[in-house]
């Protein structure tokens, strides 16, 4: 069975171009986790995280790579909803090469 390894690049979308929204996000912590550091095809992986500074309305945006042994492809981009108290989480299933 052949070995996934994921690069997880993040980063909070900014649909909008208020400089206040800039100003809210200097300082801003994000912590993210998963259940594990490699996964099969096949496999639930589970992206947990905290935010330290929650703004109304702005979701999180996670970008999930397939790391390989010649590229690394973009597997899934996903917003997700930030709870009030800055945390968040996200599921989904390992796929091999599309």
């Amino acid at each position: 069975m052949q070995k996934i390894f994921l690069v997880i690049i993040f980063f909070v979308t900014i649909l909008v171009f208020p400089a206040f929204a800039q100003e809210q996000l200097s300082g801003q912590e994000i912590i993210l986790e998963t259940d594990k550091t490699a996964y099969y095809e096949g496999d639930v992986i589970t992206i947990t995280g905290y935010v330290s500074k929650v703004i109304s309305g702005l979701d999180m945006s996670i970008q999930i790579f397939s790391e390989g042994t010649t590229s690394t492809n973009l597997v899934e981009i996903a917003q997700i909803n930030v709870s009030e108290d800055g945390e968040f989480t996200k599921t989904f299933r390992a796929t091999g090469p599309q």
